[in-house]
């Protein structure tokens, strides 16, 4: 294998893993909403019966089945509240190392902010209007 350097240990590489860390947690509270959007459109398919009659793949759709709606709602609540404090977090970065920064240390932390902000507000709306399991994800 090629050798692999390490990303610098700057600000820029702080902000960006806590910004992943948001992303990423968002992703999941979205693939939660997907799979209960799909349960609720209709669990029953084609495709299933011909699982249960393979026999060996009874055990592997156990790994992979979906949550029950509890704990899809549990965890889309806990993502919502993971995110909103990561992002959080970025924001009193913001705040503590105003005057502080390079411009384009500034600049990308300003759009780092603006896109996790704007990610977390179109995931709440849709948590708030469709399977959203009773959060308060706007609030604060």
């Amino acid at each position: 294998m090629a050798d692999a350097t390490p990303p610098p240990v700057d600000f820029k590489s702080l902000v960006a893993s806590i910004a992943t860390t948001a992303a990423a947690t968002m992703g999941h509270v979205e693939s939660l909403l997907q799979q209960t959007t799909h349960k609720s459109e209709g669990t029953t398919s084609g495709g299933g019966e011909k699982q249960a009659d393979a026999g060996e793949a009874a055990p592997e759709e156990e790994k992979t089945a979906s949550p029950s709606p509890e704990e899809a709602a549990e965890g889309i609540r806990h993502g919502l509240e993971s995110s909103r404090h990561l992002i959080d977090l970025v924001a009193m970065l913001e705040e503590k190392t105003k005057g502080n920064l390079t411009s384009d240390e500034q600049q990308f932390l300003q759009t780092t902010l603006t896109e996790l902000r704007m990610g977390y507000v179109r995931l709440a709306g849709k948590v708030q209007g469709g399977t959203g399991g009773g959060t308060s994800a706007g609030s604060g």
